[in-house]
């Protein structure tokens, strides 16, 4: 990924109008990239699952019905939050599997704090009928 950022800044270079310094304007590439780079969605379902079933993981009472089950609750969970509207689902992504504070959340979205709680609250309502209708509340 730091090699794509490169290129993009040489490739690039020209367009820069100064108006910033080039170590900020070589940042909001880098983020940029990296931004893409976690929207993948092959990357984004594997690194989510991964951190769904370590979430409910107990090594102590793991068998493979028990491992089967969890995998299969974790590929309907990232389901249901894949279909939230994205303002709701990034909350929920850095809240739940980021473990950022509400603070992190808002300075990352660059919203105000009572705006980022008010998208969890309101995310954490839509998520729970689809949720619960198995039995489970797996956000808390």
């Amino acid at each position: 990924m730091t090699q794509d950022v490169f290129v993009k800044v040489y490739e690039n270079l020209n367009t820069f109008k100064g108006q910033s310094s080039l170590r900020s304007w070589i940042y909001s590439i880098a983020i940029n990239k990296s931004k893409d780079h976690l929207r993948s969605v092959k990357n984004r379902q594997r690194i989510y699952r991964e951190k769904v079933v370590n979430l409910w993981r107990n090594k102590d009472e793991e068998s493979p019905e028990k491992h089967s089950i969890q995998e299969e609750d974790s590929k309907e969970v990232l389901q249901t939050v894949n279909e939230l509207p994205l303002k709701y689902r990034e909350v929920i992504i850095l809240y739940y599997f980021e473990d950022l504070s509400l603070k992190e959340i808002a300075s990352a979205l660059s919203v105000k704090l009572n705006t980022a709680k008010a998208r969890l609250q309101r995310a954490r309502k839509k998520l729970k009928p689809k949720l619960e209708h198995d039995g489970g509340d797996q956000l808390g």
